[in-house]
Parts: structure tokens; sequence; C-alpha cells
């Protein structure tokens, strides 16, 4: 979609499921377009005049020229079918390729000679989250010794035998400390957070350090850190004089009490 694109307003699913539905999309100039409907709409919501609209240069949750579409009640616990009627109903109005859906895909790989053996090591469905809700892959120590040692205060880089390339431009990978190795050991990913650019193909190195006042031994294989893809935003940069004021303005660092 690109200058001069149009968007129309839809009934909702059902008369008593109301759909709102945000649209974003890339193209020339201009500003979002929002449409939505309500029940009190009914069916003649369809039937109201298309709206031109211009496209927003760039966007989160529509990069690369990609149209995505948002429901509130997308989530998993809603079994009605409401998330994939409006979703059937949305393609059916605009005409959206399959290729416009979120990609999820991240091709891995393998870079160490005995990498594939230490992950596999819980069963062959090593892949798969330690818990069905769990939000991150655990990232394992390949060490060409049986074990390594971190003083009080010192760092250790480690690499993790794998390699990973997300399919969507707009995802990147973070690596997180593991909270029992953090909390219990006081082993932390030495930055922070690690961050892994979509455009990045080297070995996954997670440097840990030792915030705990002994000596610490990490083992070959031991999951040492955790893996997470989170969408982000390559803004378009704006100079201006001054920024627009807000309530707080320039207050941090423990401005408003404790």
């Amino acid at each position: 979609m690109g200058e001069g694109a149009f968007c129309k307003r839809v009934s909702s699913p059902t008369p008593t499921s109301p759909l709102k539905l945000l649209f974003l999309f890339r193209g020339a100039t201009g500003n979002p377009c929002h449409l939505a409907s309500t029940p009190e709409n009914g069916e003649q919501a369809a039937a109201l005049p298309r709206r031109p609209c211009t496209a927003w240069p760039h966007s989160l949750l529509a990069p690369g020229g990609k149209l995505r579409y948002y429901s509130a009640m997308s989530n998993s616990q809603n079994h009605n079918g409401f998330t994939k009627s409006a979703s059937m109903l949305m393609d059916e109005v605009i005409g959206l390729p399959a290729t416009a859906q979120a990609d999820t895909a991240v091709d891995m790989a393998f870079v160490r000679p005995a990498a594939k053996q230490l992950y596999a090591q819980d069963g062959d469905d090593f892949l798969a989250p330690a818990t069905s809700n769990s939000a991150g892959f655990d990232l394992r120590a390949c060490l060409d010794a049986d074990e390594a040692v971190i003083a009080p205060g010192q760092r250790l880089k480690i690499g993790t035998g794998i390699a990973v390339q997300p399919h969507a431009a707009d995802v990147a990978g973070f690596v997180y400390s593991r909270s029992g190795l953090g909390a219990r050991d006081g082993l932390t990913v030495a930055q922070g957070v690690g961050v892994i650019d979509p455009d990045y193909t080297g070995e996954i190195l997670v440097v840990l350090l030792n915030t705990s006042g002994q000596e610490r031994r990490i083992a070959k294989g031991e999951r040492i850190a955790q893996l997470i893809f989170q969408p982000f935003m390559r803004p378009n940069w704006r100079e201006v004089a001054e920024l627009a004021p807000t309530e707080r303005g320039s207050g941090g660092f423990g401005h408003t009490g404790r």
C-alpha cells in the first residue's frame, strides 16, 4: 500500500462482538489510519464510504511495508473463534497477503562441533521451552574444558555454540540473566542485557559477571543465560530546538520520593 491507499470501516464478525483494529502501514508520508466499528454500527458500517489514508513512513508494527493488525481479543485464552473471524474479514476487505503476517521463524545453526549434543542432553525436543509458557530459550556453556572458574568481581566470556537469524527484520534477540543463577550464585550477564542484532550471524557469546564474594564454577553444558526474541523500533529522528513540555519534565533519579 502506498500513498492514496484507502481503508474503510467494517462491521464486527457478530452483532455482539465489537471489533477494534488499528492499521499502520508504510508508504510515502502522512499519518496512520485508524478504523473501528462498534456493535451499534451493525452491518451498516461496511457500507460507509471509503476514506483515503496516506502511509506512515516507518512503524514498529508495520516495518518494511508489512501491514499487520492486532485485536484486543487475540490471545491464547480466546476460544470463541472471534480472532480467526476478524482476521479472515480483514483479509477480505483489504486483500492482505499471507506474507504480511508476522514471521516468527528463527534460523539456528550449531557453530561448535559438540554444541548440539550439549543442547540435546535434556531430550530430542531440546528447542522447546522449559515449560509451556516459558519466554526464554536457555543458552548453555560450550566450554573446551569440563568447567570454568570465575573469581569474585571478575567476568568471563563464554561461547554458547549457536548462532541465530530471525526472519523478521524488526526482531532481535536479547540475552538475559537466568533468575536462579543470578539470585543464588550472583552470576549475571555483565552488561545487564545482551543484544543480538538481526543481522549478526556469529556465535552468541555470553559475558558472565560474578557479583558474589566467592569463586564460582561453570560446568560444560550448564545453562548460563536465556535468549528472548522481541520486536524493536528504528526511529525516524527529527531534530527540534527543544522537547515538548510534560508534567514530569527533566525530573528523575527518585524525584517523586520514596
